[in-house]
């Protein structure tokens, strides 16, 4: 399943998010869930990647 965000748009709300402003007002006019905020401004604070984990298959697929 393809996310409803890109990288960019999770990039640029978590930045507003550790400017200052509240969590639930990017969650809100963010495509990003505020779950999913959360976890992501977590881990950017503790310097974890904030790349997704399952990017998906990366070889063709069979027919």
């Amino acid at each position: 399943m393809k996310a409803a965000f890109t990288e960019k748009q999770l990039e640029e709300a978590i930045n507003r998010v550790l400017a200052g402003e509240k969590l639930t007002a990017v969650a809100d006019s963010s495509p990003a869930s505020l779950s999913t905020l959360k976890r992501k401004v977590a881990a950017r604070i503790k310097g974890h990647s904030i790349k997704r984990q399952r990017p998906g298959p990366e070889g063709p697929r069979r027919t």
